[in-house]
């Protein structure tokens, strides 16, 4: 899937090239290396590009620069489905490894690390100071942003790859059980 930045939408593909087509043209602009496959819907921030590799990498992208600001290995045995999640500081990526990776969105450097039982394909998503994501392990999980602790767990009937969606104080995600959840604080 695309993400859109000053009136440029930028998608990555298995070619493992950065296109910026310009919004109303439909004409590729830029486009540069991003070194790998990618077969994630990148995160845009503050004018930088975090994508997740088929190769396991994190990385951030300068799209005034072009150039790369970090690049992290996840996993070296795994390949990374999961798009990631960025906010002000915290850059977070899922992998199949089972590793939640939380980095420094300017630095890259490791912040914390959440392992779950099985692999993860589920998008993490950031609300407030929380991150949730699903695991194939079958659970829903909400971590602390800035530390990675676990704060809560929901056991689903299946194996959860969805992304969890948030909106007006809801979460909603689908399992492989074809059950969809819905989760909000009581009134």
């Amino acid at each position: 899937s695309p993400s859109l930045y000053n009136n440029k939408i930028m998608l990555s593909s298995c070619d493992g090239m950065l296109r910026l087509i310009e919004l109303g043209k439909g004409e590729v602009t830029e486009y540069f290396s991003v070194g790998s496959y990618v077969a994630s819907s990148p995160a845009v921030f503050e004018g930088r590009y975090y994508i997740a590799s088929l190769k396991g990498t994190a990385s951030c992208w300068d799209l005034k620069t072009e150039k790369t600001l970090w690049t992290e290995t996840l996993t070296e045995e795994e390949e990374i489905y999961a798009s990631p999640a960025v906010t002000g500081e915290f850059a977070v990526f899922a992998s199949r490894s089972k590793d939640v990776c939380c980095y420094d969105s300017l630095s890259g450097k490791l912040r914390w690390k959440f392992s779950a039982k099985d692999s993860i394909d589920s998008s993490p998503v950031i609300s407030g100071n929380m991150v949730f994501f699903g695991s194939n392990d079958g659970n829903l999980y909400g971590l602390e942003l800035k530390t990675g602790k676990m704060l809560w767990s929901y056991t689903a009937g299946g194996q959860i790859t969805a992304s969890p969606a948030i909106g007006n104080g809801k979460m909603v995600i689908g399992s492989s059980d074809g059950a969809v959840y819905c989760f909000g604080k009581k009134d």
